[in-house]
């Protein structure tokens, strides 16, 4: 069933390619939602009351892999597009992680692991490269902002019927039920709060830029408490923590000024308190008990976890604290769980020279989107657009300190997504506008606030 599932996914993926490769990424946007949120556990399948041996996450990898590798080939050696420096270290570093993948420690297939890394970093070296005007960026906003609608309403519809969105991930995770258990909306899996927390900054450029329809504006705003109500209630402290610090992050860094922080510090601790008042947020004694939580609870379990798994790395040869023990090595250590952690996890399991390689993709592009609002700072939907892409980036950090997102292709898609958008910016301001983003200097950009109002957008040569 799932070689059938991956023909059908990579053979529609290819069919849109044919018509525009950029149609087809924007079809992953929605689609890969729609997986995430669902499961795998569709009637069209066949199989009543059972689950797919095979993860439908892990189909639509494989068939996003095979659109990208395509689109790749197109790219280099078809259109001839020279890569810039972060597309070259982001390619170096799939190829040693998929290397590292033939080492494993575990019954698991290291490759299923790897492939999902290695399929959100490839969009982030090739999406860019397909973004050529301020339609394709706008094209791709309204598909995020779609997308977003449909955990949501997933969640509402699992109220009024009773089908258990994101059970299938509950399942996995020891029997838990989705969206905490539908009625009663508690102990879901992180997937569904993680997902809508990384789909957000879609909303919060919306709302940045549109002035001129204060309906619309009002919509996306009520949209945001919307997906933060879903985040909530589904009890995930860490996508809860994320979605305010990205949005802090936004507010702060798109208009900086002296009171900003010290009111964004104040609101942060009132709904901190609120939420330790409300219950939300409970420490409890067997947070601090590996026999009763299983040693992956709490974060100071985690700690732990780190620590255990730094020590292992210090005492390992020169050739595996390089090149890493192989993929699940690190469960070995930790009774079988991850370290709940990128960097310690890559650490062990793939060594120093990736994960300074990956740490070096990462400094490339926050690097670049960041030289993008200081260029752009006057034009506020390219300094918008840089700003959600840094605060998404800053945020989903905590969930790679205490969860994964290397590896967690149901969220990481949409961050990668939006990411591209701001370093396909950057590319219409060199290619189009004839400018280096790293030249000292203020640039003009067109409006894509004017786009939405149905203006014809200037180009940026005209702009510049």
């Amino acid at each position: 069933m799932g070689i059938t599932l991956t023909i059908i996914f990579s053979v529609l993926f290819l069919c849109l390619w044919l018509f525009s490769a950029k149609m087809a990424f924007l079809f992953v946007v929605i689609a890969r939602t729609t997986v995430d949120a669902v499961g795998p556990s569709f009637p069209l399948i066949g199989i009543k009351g059972g689950f797919n041996t095979i993860e439908l996450q892990e189909v639509s990898a494989v068939a996003l892999l095979l659109l990208e590798l395509v689109t790749l080939v197109d790219l280099l050696w078809v259109r001839r597009i020279k890569f810039p420096d972060y597309a070259w270290v982001g390619m170096i570093f799939i190829t040693l992680l998929f290397v590292g993948g033939a080492r494993t420690h575990s019954n698991l297939s290291g490759y299923s692991e790897c492939l999902r890394a290695v399929t959100w970093v490839m969009i982030i070296v090739i999406l860019p490269q397909l973004i050529n005007t301020w339609k394709d960026v706008q094209q791709f906003i309204v598909a995020g902002c779609i997308a977003i609608l449909i955990p949501i309403l997933g969640a509402f519809y699992s109220i009024i019927t009773g089908y258990k969105v994101g059970a299938y991930y509950g399942q996995m995770m020891g029997g838990l039920a989705g969206l905490k258990d539908i009625q009663g909306w508690h102990q879901s899996p992180p997937n569904l709060g993680v997902l809508v927390a990384s789909l957000t900054p879609f909303l919060l450029y919306q709302i940045s830029v549109i002035k001129k329809w204060p309906l619309e504006r009002l919509l996306y705003v009520l949209l945001l408490f919307v997906s933060t109500y879903v985040v909530y209630r589904t009890y995930n402290r860490i996508s809860l923590l994320a979605l305010a610090v990205q949005c802090a992050v936004f507010a702060l860094i798109i208009k900086p000024t002296k009171k900003k922080p010290l009111l964004i510090a104040a609101g942060i601790f009132v709904v901190w308190l609120l939420a330790f008042k409300m219950d939300v947020i409970t420490i409890k004694k067997q947070d601090f008990n590996f026999a009763e939580m299983k040693g992956e609870s709490s974060i100071f379990q985690r700690m732990t976890f780190w620590v255990i798994v730094t020590e292992g790395w210090i005492k390992s040869g020169w050739s595996q604290r390089l090149l890493g023990h192989g993929i699940h090595a690190v469960k070995q250590l930790t009774w079988g769980k991850s370290a709940h952690n990128d960097f310690f996890n890559m650490l062990y399991d793939a060594g120093l020279v990736p994960l300074m390689i990956y740490l070096g993709f990462l400094g490339m592009i926050t690097r670049r989107m960041w030289k993008l609002r200081k260029r752009c700072y006057n034009q506020l939907p390219v300094r918008a657009l840089a700003c959600a892409g840094i605060s998404i980036l800053i945020s989903s950090m905590l969930i790679a300190n205490t969860m994964r997102f290397l590896y967690s292709l149901s969220w990481m898609i949409y961050i990668a997504i939006f990411i591209s958008l701001c370093l396909g910016a950057c590319n219409i301001l060199e290619k189009n506008g004839r400018i280096n983003i790293e030249e000292e200097k203020d640039v003009v950009m067109p409006s894509m606030a004017e786009k939405s109002t149905g203006k014809a957008c200037r180009s940026t040569a005209d702009a510049v």
